[in-house]
């Protein structure tokens, strides 16, 4: 099997946890190996279009983005949301902003994952969306 630098992306991507969709290929045919393998290593299987809608709940977006309108629902939520963008912040550092208790910015934090407006990116980096 040949390594592409799609398929070394790819096999990255699943070794992180990261959403991998992949469309199968024929067994007789040679170029198909690659997404074959990224498959039975946990690509989704993909064999129409309602595969990545349902996994990715995208029929879902209008009504994600109307609640969206509806948010914050405190003052905390609205602070912290005030104090980030697309870039990560740690959470000692959100916490030294906002002035309020690290336990109140935790829950917050959580709060705000839930909703889908804030990414823990990993480390307790935090990105809003």
């Amino acid at each position: 099997m040949r390594r592409s630098g799609a398929l070394i992306t790819a096999s990255s991507a699943l070794q992180q946890g990261r959403e991998v969709f992949g469309v199968p290929h024929s067994i007789f045919s040679p170029g198909g190996e690659g997404v074959n393998k990224l498959i039975q290593d946990g690509a989704h299987l993909v064999t129409r279009v309602e595969d990545i809608i349902e996994r990715l709940n995208i029929y879902m977006l209008p009504q994600h983005i109307e609640a969206k309108r509806e948010l914050p629902a405190n003052a905390e939520e609205e602070s912290l949301l005030a104090l980030l963008n697309h870039e990560s912040k740690h959470i000692d550092e959100i916490t030294r902003e906002s002035g309020l208790p690290a336990s109140s910015v935790t829950a917050t934090l959580t709060m705000l994952q839930l909703k889908g407006l804030v990414k823990d990116m990993g480390a307790m980096h935090y990105i809003s969306l």
